[in-house]
């Protein structure tokens, strides 16, 4: 009977210890995806972001209630849409356009 006690504290023991976290920062980041957040006044634009599709060269562009947002990792553009209505979804064609 004292070694079957002797196996279940062990057991507790070794899973409550794998449960505790590390205060080290990198660990937590460890499986989190990388996400930045933009507030509008950065892209200046509305806040409202409809649709997102991504370019064979890495370029971004996003669906926008001003338009069209273009980014590429480093400044943001706005495209202008001719009625200045907005822009609800968005595809590429077979050139990747």
């Amino acid at each position: 009977m004292l070694y079957i006690k002797n196996i279940i504290f062990i057991i507790i023991i070794t899973s409550s210890i794998s449960f505790c976290q590390i205060a080290d920062k990198s660990y937590n980041e460890i499986g989190q995806p990388l996400i930045n957040y933009f507030e509008p006044e950065v892209y200046n634009a509305s806040y409202q972001n409809w649709c997102v599709v991504q370019d064979s060269r890495g370029i971004m562009y996003f669906g926008n209630s001003d338009g069209i947002l273009e980014y590429d990792g480093n400044r943001w553009r706005l495209i202008k849409t001719q009625n200045n209505s907005l822009v609800r979804s968005l595809c590429l064609d077979e050139a990747g356009r």
